[in-house]
């Protein structure tokens, strides 16, 4: 096993271990940051708000090195009621952060959602914690996977930058 996937492991051990009492876990709603920290509490909120009818969910958010801002917002708004934790340099960036997030749904034999930290509602348009409900529900329903479709701006391409690129 290589340096990079040694510290990778060693972050999930200790993370995992942290979460031995934590049963029974349905989904887990995984909030990859970086420095999001101004939409981190919206979105955070947003995924506290969805999936009523999934009452066993755990909130991860998993932040590059460089979110200890964010992380502390995190910790002062939600303390120990979110899962959240930074990547170690050289095991950091977007890609490593949903890994760590698939690795603990997989952990806890659960489904997963994913949503962007910097996700932003404008009046009527915008996430909705119900948003979040109709994007899993085909994923409880025996689906492999769900995505959303929303207005971006032309250039920002979100299924490469969370899906295909990491990969």
């Amino acid at each position: 096993m290589g340096h990079i996937e040694v510290l990778f492991e060693e972050i999930m051990d200790r993370v995992k271990a942290k979460l031995e009492t934590v049963t029974e876990i349905d989904v887990v709603i995984g909030i990859p940051f970086y420095n999001e920290g101004d939409t981190l509490k919206d979105i955070i909120t947003i995924a506290k708000n969805s999936l009523k009818a999934k009452s066993r969910k755990l909130i991860v958010c998993v932040g590059d090195p460089a979110g200890e801002e964010a992380l502390e917002i995190i910790k002062e708004n939600y303390g120990n009621e979110i899962v959240s934790f930074l990547m170690p340099p050289g095991v950091n960036g977007r890609g490593y952060s949903i890994r760590a997030i698939l690795e603990l749904a997989r952990f806890f034999e659960s489904d997963a959602v994913l949503l962007e930290a910097d996700l932003k509602s404008q009046g009527n348009q915008g996430i909705k914690s119900d948003w979040v409900d109709r994007l899993a529900t085909p994923v409880f329903e025996d689906y492999d996977m769900a995505v959303a479709c929303f207005r971006r701006h032309p250039f920002e391409d979100i299924i490469g930058n969370i899906l295909v690129s990491p990969v």
